[in-house]
């Protein structure tokens, strides 16, 4: 339950009042109709405003007008959909239940609502910002085996406290709202810090394949780095395996050049031998993070799933885990050996190529967005193909620059990650001080602050 619901032993604060939903407010649900008929619909603002609870599932305004797609006269008069007056406080009441908005104007909502079509004596705004501070306390009288909801008649036993003045009411909403706007400002700074840090993630990445990363690194060891010839002696071997090209038609190399993609399965393993097993939805997009995994006997995983090894590159193939950055480098196998998903693209590198310069390379995001442009399949099940990934070009430095860059990327990576996370634990800090004003503005003491 939530902390600021008042027990029958606190005493209320004077000149309020504590009661149910039921008391002060009429309680509406909605309807829709055949979703299979299009007349029952009509285009955003030319029929009946209609609400689902996915309109609210990103709308932030206290407010709201419409939603994605209005109701058609037809459409209203063959449901239960009612239309409900401005100022109405609509309730989701499943899938999921609390959210919270004020109808600014006349419109109806679906079934996944209970409707507060409030008293004289309740301000709309006052009954938003309370529905809000008692979320929980909402959910617990919800009930269902598949999804929890809310009945009218639940919905009607809310708890509420308030104080009886209208003036009052307001100075709390007026209260809560100027606080509101103070951490929302703070909330503003660390968002945009948080998308400065992603856009540092993807400059770096972009530096290190177009050479300024190490552009330092490489006025410092001119003397030693290979020259364009023995650069080109190093990759000749892996150029040869593939397919024979007159050098002069060579500019930039592929990665099916010095990778194998997809290798050859293991030779024989003994069936009570324990293998690492990543799952999918374990892999994480973070680039300084390592591969988590379970352990299983060969026996269990031998068939049916895509077989890798220590230091070889995983890439997620199908959407939306391609899109998602979903990559790592498998390390610390047991035994030496993994097994995972058939969506698992394994990339495993010649010894002209570092497994972790691969991994980032995979990351940029001139690859990952080629990618995506590149992906085939039906919706839902697209895949990044192989012959994409193996044609992919790009500029291989030498070994000792490839280390360079690798220590680079981990180090300012890690850095980034660090960041990231303090500025994620100062957004919960900010939620937190918002409920802390919603808790202070309904025991009544947010006035006396």
């Amino acid at each position: 339950m939530d902390s600021i619901t008042m027990t029958a032993e606190q005493q209320l604060p004077k000149g309020w009042k504590k009661t149910t939903f039921g008391e002060i407010a009429q309680v509406v649900s909605g309807g829709t109709p055949n979703t299979k008929l299009g007349t029952n619909f009509a285009e955003k603002g030319k029929g009946i405003s209609w609400i689902t609870p996915a309109d609210l599932s990103k709308h932030t305004d206290k407010f709201i007008s419409n939603g994605a797609r209005d109701l058609s006269n037809d459409g209203y008069k063959s449901c239960s959909a009612k239309l409900l007056p401005a100022g109405t406080v609509l309730l989701s009441s499943r899938a999921p239940i609390g959210y919270v908005a004020i109808a600014q104007n006349e419109l109806s909502t679906n079934q996944g609502f209970k409707n507060f079509i409030l008293s004289d004596d309740i301000l709309s705004e006052y009954a938003y910002y309370y529905l809000k501070s008692i979320k929980s306390t909402i959910e617990s009288l919800g009930s269902g085996t598949t999804f929890l909801e809310l009945s009218a008649s639940n919905a009607r036993k809310i708890p509420i406290i308030y104080p009886t003045s209208q003036e009052t009411q307001q100075a709390i909403v007026n209260k809560i709202e100027s606080l509101f706007d103070e951490i929302d400002e703070g909330i503003g700074r660390l968002k945009t810090a948080a998308r400065q840090i992603q856009q540092y993630r993807q400059s770096l990445l972009k530096n290190a394949f177009n050479g300024e990363l190490t552009k330092e690194w490489r006025s410092k060891h001119a003397d030693t780095l290979p020259s364009e010839n023995e650069l080109l002696a190093q990759i000749q071997t892996a150029r040869e395996q593939h397919h024979a090209q007159q050098l002069a038609d060579w500019q930039n190399i592929t990665i099916g050049e010095v990778v194998t993609i997809s290798p050859k399965k293991e030779k024989a393993i003994d069936d009570d031998t324990d293998v690492s097993f990543p799952s999918m939805h374990l892999m994480s997009s973070s680039l300084s993070e390592h591969l988590t995994y379970e352990i299983k006997k060969w026996a269990d995983v031998k068939k049916g799933f895509t077989v890798f090894r220590n230091n070889d590159v995983l890439l997620a193939k199908i959407t939306p885990c391609f899109e998602n950055g979903k990559s790592a480098v498998a390390q610390d196998l047991i035994n030496g050996i993994g097994t995972g998903s058939t969506e698992f693209m394994v990339l495993r590198s010649s010894n002209q190529i570092l497994p972790k310069f691969l991994y980032f390379l995979v990351n940029t995001p001139d690859f990952r967005q080629a990618g995506i442009h590149n992906m085939t399949g039906s919706v839902g099940h697209k895949r990044v193909p192989k012959d994409f990934v193996s044609t992919w070009a790009f500029s291989l430095p030498p070994l000792a620059e490839q280390t360079e860059i690798v220590a680079i990327l981990e180090s300012k990576l890690n850095a980034c990650d660090q960041l990231a996370a303090e500025l994620s634990k100062q957004l919960k800090q900010a939620e937190l001080l918002k409920q802390a004003v919603l808790k202070a503005a309904f025991s009544g003491s947010l006035l006396d602050k």
